[in-house]
């Protein structure tokens, strides 16, 4: 009996070919669409998902409170680790990490930067269970001075020799690598490219951390025992704070608290509340917009299966009241057009692993991933995948067969083979024209929705790149990463000779441009004969800072040459913090750090953001330190390589130790919101998918409906009708479902895009044209697609017309 199901619906799908070919690509695309994705969505939940223990590895994380204000930070004092591992008996291990640093690594001849290097607990390799590759996990970082590699890096300086033994000059010491570990490919929040021992650090150089329980340094994690009950060991760890960390704080006079939080692991990848966390990081928000997104494009698909297959029911009325008459039975019946249903989306499922392999470069440039079906097909997670592929073909099957089954199953026989109708025989329930319309409203809103939310978008990022920052980042380089360049130590004759250029216009030195990472320093305030302690962002800068940069000095004035003591008695602070600090007139202000100045405000700036936009101007105050200025901006009248190649032979001349890494800072400021325009772009993309489905189903719909009012439009033109007006009564159709679907698609996409914007402290309002182009943009198309088909019936010869049926 099956076999015969499946033949006739394979006859079936043969003899109506126009129709299954347009059911088939829709479906097609919007299950390839799906397949995507699912794809990125799998892929971000299965970060940190791998390790043995991921169940019983969590973060400890700080917040800290300075006199009410309050700063959460992903690292920590370098204390935690050891200490919750003495303290609490839960905690099997702790270990700890020190930030990610760029390494200069010499080879031969050859000097090559790689990021992302940090320093690391010997235990390290007891939390994470990390492939071996080559060498020993028991003594890899026990020794100072030892280095373990990823097998890309090791394969990239020793391609022909075994690595273990060897040694590499990193940032001008001799390192000996002790093992060599798996590039796994598992998305972890956890990046490196290697590990050097926190050994290598001599313990009078760790001892300014260790004795601070504020000095934020490095990522702790901890491995218990068994799982734990978060909720009662965090109490357990506010009493230990209240007992250890309050007296410290008591014991130096600070007006402060501390907060520690233990988080699991496979959390981290989705907060974004901390600061100095690690770039992986993303919104959750994003994968929710686009699991949506990815609903309603096969909600489209399937929508027109049900409109197309309803609406040709009535041409096949008189097959179902043969086979009725015959001798088949509802239920036979609705099992053939079931299986008509599950045969075109089996085919739509297998074309759309095509389509969605063709489509993988395009996507995985915008993700900037290296996804492919193919190795998710072999991977020891094929199985998930092949369960998401099965339970799309079955619910999309039923979900577009069931209602044209249920329907054309229910003919009666006597009305069916008399009149082909089934108009009476449905008089008591909602007609299939009524729910085609439903139907068109659903598709065109969802159509209108995703326009709306691309203009807001566009809009947003529109916005951040035309905004006002405060500075000057025109034609900017900024070139060296390395604090121990001896080139900053030339910085001022090497400023000279690239001042001798005609093209380049400035020259300046600090410790962080905009787009790059900043530091926070506690500060010490008189105010109104009392001390108070204020934590603020700082940057160290040179002499020549504000005028590279352009900004205003707003009151006092700035760094200056001519004032030696400035290195030592000296602060600039933005009007940020002036505000911050509630002083009226802050010039002449009495301030303290702990970085060996103390002195006075002697100036004010004006806000600049040198933050992504994300986020409100915080207060900034600007330390003059030459030394410790090590990033070098450059401002050119115009680009050009010739410049270019003149500022790297200028760099190799006086520092043959670092390679010439630069970047355009304006790039770099771009890059702050590459997230956005990736969502973008895919809007966009599925936008179009959006409304191709939704059009090739329009399409259909209006030739049928073009075939049902043939005899009506060859009236029509035999008592003077024109072919403008054949064309207007079904474009105002359309019109119509058109506008109320934007209608009721605007409230919803509103509240959506309205909650997006609220992650950026600088934001448009959404306009309300915002709607008027969804509806407007979709309209267009929608006309587009109906008027050639209404055009073409429109021009029928009359009396071809009137002998039609």
């Amino acid at each position: 009996m099956f076999w015969n199901y499946l033949k006739l619906a394979f006859r079936n799908i043969l003899k109506q070919k126009g129709y299954s070919i347009i059911n088939i690509l829709g479906l097609t695309t919007g299950i390839a669409a799906l397949i995507l994705v699912y794809i990125y969505i799998s892929d971000e939940l299965s970060y940190d998902q791998h390790w043995e223990a991921k169940d019983r590895i969590y973060r400890v994380s700080e917040t800290m409170n300075l006199s009410g204000q309050e700063d959460r930070f992903g690292p920590t004092s370098i204390n935690i680790a050891e200490t919750f591992t003495r303290e609490f008996p839960e905690i099997e291990t702790g270990t700890k990490l020190f930030f990610a640093q760029t390494q200069t690594i010499r080879k031969d001849e050859k000097l090559i930067n790689l990021d992302n290097f940090y320093f690391s607990d010997s235990n390290f390799f007891d939390v994470f269970d990390y492939k071996l590759i080559d060498g020993s996990f028991k003594h890899a970082l026990h020794d100072p001075n030892s280095l373990v590699l990823k097998k890309h890096v090791a394969d990239r300086f020793f391609p022909d020799s075994d690595p273990i033994g060897q040694t590499l000059e990193l940032n001008g010491h001799n390192l000996k690598i002790t093992a060599v570990i798996s590039d796994n490919g598992k998305p972890s929040h956890l990046d490196f490219n290697g590990l050097r021992s926190v050994y290598s650090y001599s313990q009078e150089q760790l001892q300014p951390y260790t004795r601070d329980w504020f000095r934020i340094c490095c990522y702790t994690y901890l491995k218990s025992v068994k799982p734990l009950d978060l909720e009662q060991f965090n109490r357990k760890v506010d009493k230990w704070t209240e007992e250890t960390i309050d007296p410290w704080i008591a014991q130096h006079d600070v007006n402060a608290s501390a907060k520690f939080d233990v988080q699991p692991l496979t959390d981290i990848h989705f907060d974004l509340s901390r600061s100095y966390d690690h770039p992986s990081n993303t919104n959750i928000k994003y994968l929710y917009i686009f699991g949506f997104v990815g609903l309603f494009i096969i909600l489209i698909a399937s929508i027109n299966y049900i409109n197309m297959a309803t609406a040709r029911s009535i041409r096949r009325a008189k097959e179902v009241g043969i086979r009725k008459v015959s001798g088949a039975n509802r239920k036979q019946l609705f099992v053939q057009f079931i299986t008509e249903s599950m045969l075109i989306t089996l085919v739509a499922t297998l074309l759309a692993l095509v389509l969605a392999e063709l489509a993988m470069p395009v996507f995985n440039t915008l993700l900037n991933k290296q996804y492919s079906i193919y190795q998710l097909l072999t991977s020891d997670h094929s199985s998930h995948f092949m369960i998401m592929l099965f339970t799309v073909w079955l619910f999309t099957g039923l979900f577009s067969g069931i209602y044209p089954s249920v329907v054309m199953s229910g003919f009666s026989p006597a009305t069916a083979l008399k009149s082909g109708s089934i108009s009476s025989a449905n008089s008591n329930k909602i007609s299939t024209a009524a729910l085609r319309k439903i139907l068109v409203v659903v598709q065109f809103a969802i159509s209108s929705a995703m326009i709306f939310s691309t203009a807001v978008v566009y809009s947003q990022l529109q916005y951040m790149s035309e905004k006002e920052l405060g500075f000057d980042d025109e034609n900017t380089l900024v070139f060296n990463d390395s604090r121990r360049s001896p080139a900053i130590q030339k910085i001022d004759v090497l400023r000279q000779e690239l001042l001798s250029n005609p093209n380049i216009q400035k020259v300046a030195a600090t410790s962080s441009f905009p787009g790059y990472n900043h530091g926070r320093l506690l500060f010490y305030i008189d105010k109104d004969g009392e001390t108070i302690q204020k934590t603020m962002s700082m940057l160290y800068v040179d002499h020549h800072f504000a005028d590279f940069m352009g900004l205003d000095i707003t009151r006092g004035r700035f760094y200056s040459e001519e004032y030696e003591n400035d290195v030592t008695e000296s602060f600039v602070m933005n009007e940020a913090a002036v505000k911050f600090l509630g002083e009226e007139n802050p010039v002449g202000m009495e301030m303290r750090c702990g970085l060996g100045v103390d002195g006075k405000v002697i100036g004010v700036v004006n806000d600049y953001n040198f933050e992504s936009l994300h986020k409100d101007i915080e207060p900034m105050v600007m330390l003059l330190s030459k030394p410790s200025s090590y990033r070098i901006g450059v401002k050119m009248k115009q680009q050009n390589q010739e410049t270019l190649a003149e500022i790297e032979s200028l760099w190799n001349k006086y520092d043959q130790s670092h390679p010439f890494i630069y970047s355009w800072l304006d790039d770099r400021l771009d890059k702050q919101y590459s997230r956005e325009e990736n969502m973008l772009t895919i809007f966009m993309f599925f936008s179009l998918l959006v409304l191709f489905i939704a059009c090739l189903g329009l399409l259909a719909l209006a030739a049928f409906t073009a075939e049902q009012k043939t005899r009506e439009n060859g009236i029509r033109k035999a008592l003077g009708g024109s072919v403008a007006h054949i064309v207007r009564l079904q474009l105002n159709e359309t019109a119509r479902l058109v506008i109320i679907a934007g209608l009721l698609a605007t409230p919803a996409a509103w509240l959506l895009m309205n909650r997006w914007l609220q992650d950026f402290a600088y934001a448009i309002s959404i306009k309300w044209y915002f709607s008027a182009a969804g509806i407007f943009a979709t309209l267009f198309i929608a006309f587009l697609t109906v008027i050639t088909i209404a055009y073409r019936a429109a021009r029928a010869n009359p009396v071809e017309a009137l002998k039609y049926e």
